[in-house]
């Protein structure tokens, strides 16, 4: 039973998750001000990967308010007020270059009672570990820790992946992806999603 999936495209259905870490709810991520964002750890190499997934997750795409008033007035219902804020994620975005750096951070921010919602690894980040072994150290430090594979190339074949993570579901997104592919993601897999 193949239990990693590829996710190629924002309207592919997601199948239903098997073991692993606990699913999120279907939920949007915790709004601006409120005081508990969505802690995440980026595990890549590229330093442009970091800035690609903060600028993602950064820039989120709001109705405009003509857009609003016209819904209003074809559903004749009064506008709602247009906060800026309003409906934009708030995210707390951590980087390691390397899997060693990863399981470090892991470990010190358990060690002062942090959590990490949701890790996003790359799975070739020469010359340390792999992003499988990544994997399997964080899982080490914190067994129900959701993860997704971000990676462009793998060294495996996904049945090899899943007997080295013991069947456990880990969804892979795409390189290059797109920034809906990549927040849909984040809205299914962090814990914690409010």
């Amino acid at each position: 039973m193949m239990l990693i999936w590829r996710w190629t495209s924002s309207s592919d259905s997601v199948p239903p998750r098997a073991s692993g870490p606990p699913r999120a709810s279907a939920h949007a991520p915790a709004l601006n001000g409120d005081p508990s964002p969505l802690r995440i750890l980026i595990v890549d190499d590229d330093r442009s990967i970091h800035d690609g997934i903060r600028q993602a997750l950064a820039s989120v795409p709001r109705k405009p308010s003509a857009l609003l008033d016209l819904e209003a007035l074809l559903f004749d219902e009064a506008p709602e007020p247009v906060d800026d804020e309003q409906g934009s994620p708030s995210y707390e975005i951590h980087s390691a270059y390397q899997g060693q750096e990863a399981a470090t951070r892991l470990r010190e921010d358990l060690e002062h009672g942090r959590r990490f919602d949701l890790v996003i690894v790359d799975m070739r980040m020469p010359p340390g570990w792999d992003g499988v072994r990544t994997v399997e150290e964080l899982w080490k430090r914190d067994a129900s820790l959701p993860v997704v594979f971000c990676t462009a190339y793998s060294d495996y074949r996904l049945e090899q992946i899943a007997d080295r993570l013991e069947q456990r579901q880990v969804p892979v997104l795409s390189k290059p992806f797109h920034t809906q592919q990549l927040r849909e993601l984040v809205r299914r897999h962090a814990r914690n999603v409010q």
